[in-house]
């Protein structure tokens, strides 16, 4: 835990630096030539998933605003992965199968509880419906994609750290 409240760890996945004051990425990550260059599509997403708490919110306003800002964030993210397919196969850099992955799951996870809290909040009542919701929320929550994802790879030879499109 930093001495001071304000400093922030970089919002790169596995960088351990501190984020430059008022910024979201330390000085290494903001001097790198992709970021500069996707700008427009990483800080939007950035800003979206670092405003969200931690933990599970108790207000159904600050759950729907939660949830908005993660289907933001997944909007900006596949906005950006679509650009990226697109681009000539000798520029890709920097997203593997694992990465979008974890990615996807991880706000795939968060949604889930968010919707979970909201059900709780509001106190609907449990039908047949919500049981069958319910399962679903568990099998998307306990989804193996990465896993998965590297063990087809796996058999058919491929290397699960190659950039997405360049097989």
């Amino acid at each position: 835990m930093p001495r001071n409240p304000q400093k922030r760890h970089c919002k790169v996945e596995g960088c351990r630096a501190w984020a430059m004051r008022g910024k979201s990425l330390c000085s290494s990550h903001m001097r790198s030539r992709s970021v500069r260059e996707r700008s427009g599509q990483i800080m939007p997403l950035l800003l979206a998933l670092e405003s969200t708490p931690d933990g599970p919110p108790t207000d159904i306003k600050l759950i729907n605003e939660e949830l908005e800002k993660l289907r933001e964030g997944r909007r900006y993210f596949m906005r950006w992965v679509k650009e990226f397919r697109a681009q000539d196969p000798g520029d890709r850099r920097g997203l593997s199968p694992w990465a979008f992955l974890r990615a996807w799951n991880d706000s795939t996870a968060r949604i889930m509880q968010l919707l979970r809290e909201r059900r709780a909040l509001t106190g609907q009542k449990e039908g047949e419906f919500d049981e069958l919701m319910e399962s679903v929320y568990d099998l998307l929550e306990q989804s193996p994609g990465v896993e998965a994802l590297g063990t087809k790879q796996a058999a058919a030879g491929e290397d699960a750290s190659e950039p997405l499109g360049s097989g």
